[in-house]
């Protein structure tokens, strides 16, 4: 029965997922997750590794990247200039890069997600 207690506590527990940011010699570099056609625009947090982000624009043409784009543009409060999209432009998953942002101003905009 003890064991049972054990087992479902560990269940329960909130597990912490790590983003992989890495800082360049301009900025950091991390891995995001968007959601195309969402009901709205919004960082939702994190999921396998990356920041997941919600954007109401389809994935046609390039919209929901310049979605993407404007959205860390406001949130991280950096240009639409400083934001880069290095790899996986086609995909769900996408490598992004900030100018101008540390990976400890990063680090905190997480942690302000996280908690809410």
């Amino acid at each position: 029965m003890n064991q049972t207690k054990n087992l479902r506590a560990t269940l329960e527990a909130p597990q912490t997922i790590a983003l992989d940011i890495k800082a360049h010699e301009c900025g950091v570099t991390f891995p995001v997750i968007v959601q195309p056609r969402s009901k709205k625009n919004g960082v939702v947090g994190l999921s396998e590794g990356a920041l997941k982000i919600k954007v109401t624009a389809p994935p046609v043409e390039g919209a929901a990247n310049q979605a993407l784009i404007e959205l860390l543009s406001q949130a991280l409060q950096i240009r639409k200039s400083n934001i880069e999209i290095l790899k996986m432009k086609t995909s769900r998953h996408k490598l992004i890069q900030c100018k101008g942002i540390s990976v400890n101003e990063m680090k905190s905009f997480i942690k302000n997600i996280e908690s809410g």
